[in-house]
């Protein structure tokens, strides 16, 4: 059962306090009889092959088994009388339960009913209210008015706490109730019968997986948040990367044991995979934006090539015109057009020379997030975080398509600086954008569907625990 839902600050509650679901307890009263009962059958089997029948078991073996057959006889014996106290407990709990439902139910109508009747009750007339000291006395229908109205707000306030008192009993009762089942599970465990060393370990194991899945899925969350303020930070995504690894292979030892759920498998083994689809979709962009750029480096070591070539030419052919007008074969004037035609050659070279070293700059490789010994990679971390604080904030970071984006920018310069061609960068360049919409999806799912369990807050969405329980293998 779900909490319920409803104006339980009326009874000063955010949430239904009662906590439990009659069906599951239900289901959980039928496991534990059945289990005593299967025990019970088990152990007296046990017992007739200790004493003697050899309608079990026969042979050598059984005659090797008989010496230990009545001790395990007498230890499953007493491992039954747990499940049978359990049963007992939870089976005298159930109808409390079912109980503290029905009040704490009643006791929210009434509460519900009191505060409509307060609300009511306050917007009847006053006759008193606001009323100046120069006024008449109140006629005998005003009084009454008055009167009437102040009892009936009574009333409500009344009743109200009424529904208080009748919930706050309600509680009572199933406190008390579940300590009393509590005592006599505990009891039943008082028998002198031990778990052994390996089942201790294997417990606890199972307790620091759960808590290692809760406590990296909170992580998880933490760091989602974290890249949404600085986008595009590699470290954060190497965290991301160890967390989801991590969280993968708990929830898989948890599922194999039958501690856990296939569907939490399932969902973390999409997001691993998805993480390593991503990190090949960036490795392949990056093949194609280094490729391109080597075109592009081709092309401007040319032009440097020229551009170095060029300046003792030029150099050259000034000498010559300044010589030409000194000796008088040129007007002065044509000779000095044409050296400054000259310079703006050399102009023109040394201002495209770098306009592609910019282009270079621009749009040189980046390391990989999963690539943090690359000597580039400190300063390009240090500057995504500069980016954000100077208020150049990049959404292309936050979904991952930043890369894709700066291809596409160097096709559009290789193309109209250089005149190479390359061919339109396929839709797969972006699938980066989707691998982190379904990460936040993820992350919201995994907010939403875990109750905190407090109070009431045991079950959200039906529909995803209903899921979880069928994709779960049954216990060894």
């Amino acid at each position: 059962m779900s909490a319920r839902h409803g104006n339980w600050h009326l009874l000063d509650h955010s949430v239904d306090p009662v906590g439990g679901d009659p069906i599951r307890l239900t289901a959980t009263i039928k496991y534990y009889r059945e289990m005593a009962e299967t025990i019970t059958s088990e152990a007296a089997m046990l017992t007739r092959i200790g004493d003697g029948d050899s309608t079990e078991l026969k042979g050598e073996a059984a005659d090797a088994l008989r010496s230990s057959s009545r001790k395990v006889a007498e230890s499953l014996s007493v491992a039954s009388g747990r499940y049978e106290a359990v049963r007992v407990a939870l089976t005298a709990y159930a109808p409390e339960l079912d109980l503290a439902i029905r009040d704490s139910g009643l006791a929210l109508a009434d509460a519900d009913a009191a505060e409509a009747s307060r609300i009511s009750s306050q917007a009847l007339v006053d006759p008193s209210a606001n009323r100046s000291e120069s006024a008449p006395p109140l006629t005998e229908k005003e009084t009454l008015a008055t009167d009437q109205r102040t009892v009936a707000i009574g009333d409500a306030q009344n009743a109200a706490a009424d529904a208080r008192v009748r919930l706050s009993k309600a509680l009572t009762a199933l406190q008390h109730a579940g300590e009393t089942a509590s005592k006599v599970i505990t009891a039943a465990w008082d028998d002198g019968l031990t778990d052994t060393r390996a089942y201790k370990i294997k417990q606890d194991f199972i307790k620091f997986l759960k808590m290692l899945v809760k406590v990296f899925m909170w992580i998880g969350v933490a760091l989602a948040v974290l890249a949404f303020f600085i986008p595009g930070l590699g470290a954060l995504a190497i965290a991301g990367a160890a967390v989801a690894v991590v969280a993968l292979a708990a929830s898989t030892a948890l599922a194999a044991m039958g501690e856990g759920s296939w569907l939490d498998v399932i969902l973390a083994a999409v997001t691993v995979l998805l993480i390593g689809a991503g990190a090949i979709v960036a490795k392949l962009v990056q093949a194609s934006h280094i490729k391109l750029l080597a075109q592009v480096t081709t092309r401007t070591t040319k032009q440097a090539e020229y551009a170095a070539k060029l300046g003792p030419r030029i150099a050259v052919k000034r000498a010559a015109q300044y010589n030409a007008a000194l000796k008088g074969d040129i007007p002065l004037q044509k000779a000095m057009d044409r050296i400054a035609r000259l310079d703006r050659q050399v102009v023109n070279v040394n201002a495209k020379a770098a306009t592609n070293t910019k282009i270079l700059d621009d749009f040189k490789v980046q390391p990989q997030w999963w690539r943090p010994r690359d000597p580039a990679y400190r300063g390009t971390e240090v500057n995504k975080i500069k980016d954000v604080l100077t208020g150049n904030y990049r959404v292309d970071r936050l979904v991952s398509v930043d890369r894709a984006l700066k291809y596409r920018d160097l096709r559009e310069v290789a193309s109209t600086s250089f005149g190479i061609q390359s061919k339109v960068p396929p839709a797969w360049h972006f699938a980066n954008g989707g691998r982190v919409a379904y990460s936040w999806g993820a992350n919201v799912l995994k907010i939403g569907v875990t109750p905190t369990a407090q109070g009431g807050d045991t079950s959200r969405w039906s529909a995803y625990t209903a899921g979880q329980a069928t994709l779960t293998t049954p216990k060894p």
